[in-house]
């Protein structure tokens, strides 16, 4: 069994069909998996669907997350049913169908508006407060040389010198982080974690969500896998504030313009991401990957903030979670 499977699964959603007042589930169809979580197409004994979406740490917080969105009114798929079983989320949800089309930069925003709306219960989330960022170069040092004293990341050496620089500089580098809007902020917020179906707009995959900068939901939409593209997020924020979203979202942050600021400190708070998840691994067989995803992110962070010269990275293959 591996560290993702869930233990009598069928049992599992059968019992939380019938909390929700669900019929019988007659079959699974898998959708998407990858080493921490799953979603899957339940077909019900009276022929309506469903979706279950199972997961293991760090993302067992997702249906508190969709649901508090829901009571604030952001537009989210419906959580029927949810459990903690054996370290893992189990949820039964709404069954969205499929996307009827792409969302864009105007979409990205309007939905970020709305979840910024979201209230936040004290305690619920994890926090990423000017304090918590300010610690993140730190955190990175730590982690990438813990992995490269275990024989892992061993060409990853140059990527100190500009975390160190960041570090020292972090405290006023992170100051302005609590600028509004500042609350839940989704944590994935690429195209994908939109849908746009016959039913309207949800926001979707809550799984990294936490409380913090809500300009980094902008940030993050354009990805990493390209440079920063500070215009274009500019662009955005005019049409999140057109949207209804906080004014302050402009105000400049550590001395920097409040795009430039969120594009750089979003790859930072990435790349402290991959690190915890490589060193959380039992093995170092995602290594190279994680390496050119943290190489990227450090060196468009460091450029944007002043401190190195960016180095071209490698282009590689597949879905970065948090890219």
């Amino acid at each position: 069994m591996s560290p993702l499977d869930v233990p009598k699964l069928d049992a599992v959603c059968e019992d939380l069909c019938q909390r929700a007042g669900l019929a019988i589930p007659t079959s699974r169809e898998a959708i998407r998996v990858w080493e921490l979580s799953g979603v899957q197409r339940l077909t019900l004994a009276d022929g309506h669907t469903v979706i279950v979406k199972y997961a293991k740490a760090p993302f067992l917080g997702e249906a508190q997350a969709l649901r508090a969105a829901a009571a604030a009114g952001v537009p989210v798929p419906a959580v029927h049913a949810a459990t903690n079983y054996d370290n893992r989320l189990v949820m039964i949800m709404e069954d969205l169908g499929e996307p009827v089309c792409e969302p864009d930069d105007v979409d990205g925003a309007a939905a970020a508006a709305a979840l910024h709306q979201t209230p936040i219960a004290p305690g619920s989330l994890p926090v990423w407060g000017e304090a918590q960022l300010a610690d993140i170069p730190s955190s990175a040092i730590a982690l990438l040389t813990g992995l490269r004293a275990d024989g892992r990341l061993t060409t990853a050496a140059d990527l100190l010198r500009p975390l160190d620089l960041l570090a020292r500089d972090a405290p006023r580098l992170a100051a302005g982080a609590e600028t509004p809007p500042f609350g839940v902020v989704h944590g994935e917020f690429h195209p994908t974690a939109l849908h746009i179906g016959s039913a309207g707009t949800r926001v979707i995959d809550f799984a990294m969500a936490f409380v913090g900068p809500g300009i980094f939901d902008l940030a993050a939409w354009q990805g990493t896998r390209q440079p920063p593209d500070p215009a274009r997020l500019d662009n955005q924020l005019h049409a999140y504030i057109h949207a209804g979203g906080n004014p302050h979202v402009f105000d400049p942050r550590g001395g920097q313009p409040a795009a430039v600021w969120a594009l750089a400190w979003h790859r930072l708070w990435s790349t402290a991401w991959f690190l915890r998840l490589a060193a959380s691994a039992d093995d170092d067989a995602d290594d190279v990957r994680v390496e050119q995803i943290i190489r990227r992110q450090t060196t468009s962070a460091a450029s944007l903030l002043g401190n190195c010269r960016p180095r071209p990275w490698p282009r590689i293959q597949g879905r970065d979670r948090v890219s």
